[in-house]
């Protein structure tokens, strides 16, 4: 309240505090008016009592008293300073309280809550604020950091479960439409055989483009139609028509053509049609024998327990890496669990009584070790392409798989390598 505002109420009683002369003053302070006043309360003057009786002692100066002259005696010569000081003092206790007030942090209290049809319980303030308080900067920011990195790994979790069940359901897709298509007749199976070739080698040259390479897809592709097309018709040398036909023309094309990288894109361009489309295209040779879905059935089960092996082993066990260098994903602990379960499907095929009348034990071990040593060899070369075009997958035509160039490539090494020993032991004609 300033000095010169107005009192509010007309019966408001005027109170005059007793301090109005300085230590060495001895005249009477001018007459022209109270220097405080303040309206009646009966709480606000049992104040100004305690105060002034505090300051009493002495003998009292005559001029100085209330309006009822009342108040207690004030010793002579007290002033506005002394008065300033003794006030200070007394509440100095109180300053202290507020500034350790002001400086300690606010105190957490859990409380009690009860909801309607969930019963009650005790909840910490953090539960309702919705964050944590009184925790330092640094708490705050190590417990952000946990719980993102728990956060992360739910997140990769949830991603796993998602990609397993993609992976089983193309699995399982894949696995219907070549069963029908082994039942419609070796045409119609060539043939899906020979889609899956075209796909995959065109996966190839994409990727090898956006590694900077540029081979020259077109032709690439059209050798990968002549190697289907001529193992269907001629058998193996069909395949190596195609071949030593599509190198030629590539020749020709790199003459009469300028072009950046020749030799290298060539060789790119070569490696497409052979390493995909050829050796794919020995299934063709296989169809011609007697009982050839056996032949097929056998081939087929071995590499898919295999690579199904290898990959549950080595992700739940996998821990000594095969070749880091090449795939750090790729474990001893997988091999080994691909090994044991594409020879295991292989050995049992020769019990089943669809098989067992042309599948006989020696066949389905001689099978079994080839799948064993081939299919991982497949699977490291695809790894070693794959590392040297910088990439992670081929394609992402099949979910949960990659592209089909991840799925097919332990085949590619190992039907050529069935179709020699077969035929070495006289099981082809």
């Amino acid at each position: 309240m300033r000095p010169d505002d107005p009192i509010d109420g007309e019966d408001a009683e005027v109170v005059e505090l007793p301090f109005g002369r300085g230590a060495d003053d001895d005249e009477e302070a001018p007459d022209d008016g109270p220097g405080i006043v303040l309206p009646e309360d009966p709480d606000l003057r049992a104040a100004v009592d305690e105060v002034t009786a505090a300051l009493g002692g002495g003998e009292t100066g005559d001029d100085v008293a209330t309006e009822d002259d009342d108040s207690p005696d004030v010793p002579e010569g007290y002033s506005h300073d002394d008065y300033r000081a003794a006030t200070t003092e007394a509440y100095e206790g109180l300053a202290d309280l507020v500034r350790e007030a002001d400086e300690s942090g606010p105190v957490e209290q859990a409380m009690t809550v009860r909801i309607p049809g969930l019963g009650g319980g005790v909840v910490g303030f953090e539960d309702i604020a919705g964050r944590d308080i009184g925790v330092d900067d640094q708490e705050d920011e190590a417990e952000e950091e946990f719980d993102s990195e728990i956060l992360a790994e739910l997140e990769e979790q949830r991603r796993r479960r998602a990609n397993l069940r993609q992976r089983v359901v193309t699995g399982l897709s894949l696995i219907a439409l070549a069963a029908a298509a082994v039942y419609s007749g070796p045409g119609w199976f060539v043939l899906f055989v020979a889609v899956i070739g075209f796909l995959g080698t065109g996966e190839f040259y994409a990727t090898a483009r956006r590694s900077g390479y540029n081979p020259v897809a077109g032709i690439g592709l059209l050798a990968a139609v002549g190697a289907f097309v001529g193992a269907w018709m001629i058998g193996v040398a069909g395949i190596a028509a195609a071949a030593v036909i599509t190198l030629i023309v590539l020749t020709l094309f790199y003459v009469l053509n300028e072009r950046r990288e020749p030799l290298m894109n060539l060789g790119v361009t070569a490696l497409g049609f052979l390493w995909v489309a050829s050796t794919l295209a020995f299934i063709a040779p296989l169809t011609g024998v007697e009982g050839w879905q056996q032949v097929v059935g056998l081939v087929v089960l071995s590499v898919a327990g295999h690579d199904v092996g290898a990959f549950f082993v080595g992700r739940k066990f996998g821990t000594r890496k095969l070749a880091p260098h090449l795939s750090p994903r790729k474990t001893v602990e997988g091999l080994a669990g691909g090994v044991v379960l594409g020879a295991g499907l292989a050995i049992a095929v020769a019990y089943v009584p669809w098989f067992r009348d042309v599948i006989d034990l020696q066949l389905a071990l001689i099978t079994a070790l080839v799948t064993s040593v081939f299919a991982p060899l497949g699977d490291l070369g695809e790894s070693l392409v794959k590392r040297s075009l910088e990439t992670k997958d081929m394609g992402t035509i099949l979910p949960g798989h990659g592209g089909v160039l991840d799925r097919i490539d332990s085949f590619s090494f190992v039907l050529p390598v069935v179709f020699v020993v077969f035929t070495f032991l006289g099981l082809l004609p």
